[in-house]
């Protein structure tokens, strides 16, 4: 009897422990639009572990001061080179960040600690103000209610594929509830939004 006894509660451990393992690992609908992302783009592309450091203060700033609820940082290395407007060859490095955030509430903090410090002289801007001198390389940040999504490159690695990235990252992860600034290199900034 107590052989019986220990066998059901040591299947009942097992079988409940098994559950506790796979809900945690089951990846939010956030988790599977990055991964969706990122594997498109594995085509023409492969992971590097070299940081974007020009942009130290932005994605610093998100990754620190307000703790997400998940998050991932990458650098992307284009698979072949392009002639860039210098005339050199170069293989380009997109710099990926996302962010899900417990709450909208913190997701506008995290957004307002970007929006003190932005570009790489870490400059406060004010949603809306179109400066058109910002020390920056180009970015695009797109916050959602939960979420925030950049991706970041240098001057020397733009060229026609930037703006088919922003459009898969508008495209992705734009909701009905949405904030976007982008900039070029050395600005202007651009600002879209959808509050309603």
């Amino acid at each position: 009897m107590k052989k019986r006894l220990y066998y059901i509660l040591t299947m009942l451990t097992i079988i409940l422990t098994s559950f506790t393992v796979d809900k945690q690992t089951e990846k939010t609908e956030f988790e599977m639009k990055v991964e969706t992302l990122i594997n498109r783009l594995k085509t023409d592309f492969d992971e590097s572990s070299e940081r974007y450091l020009n942009s130290i203060y932005n994605d610093l700033n998100l990754e620190t001061k307000i703790k997400s609820t998940w998050s991932r940082t990458l650098t992307l290395k284009s698979k072949r080179t392009f002639k860039n407007h210098y005339d050199q060859k170069v293989k380009q490095r997109l710099y990926f960040g996302f962010h899900d955030y417990e709450t909208e509430e913190k997701c506008n903090k995290a957004f307002d600690t970007l929006m003190k410090c932005l570009g790489t002289d870490c400059q406060p801007i004010n949603w809306g103000d179109e400066k058109t001198g910002l020390k920056t390389t180009p970015f695009i940040y797109l916050k959602s209610e939960r979420q925030i999504v950049f991706c970041i490159i240098s001057c020397e690695h733009k060229n026609d594929f930037w703006e088919d990235i922003k459009q898969l990252i508008e495209g992705d992860f734009k909701t009905g509830k949405y904030k976007i600034i982008t900039a070029d290199c050395g600005g202007p900034l651009t600002f879209k939004t959808n509050e309603n």
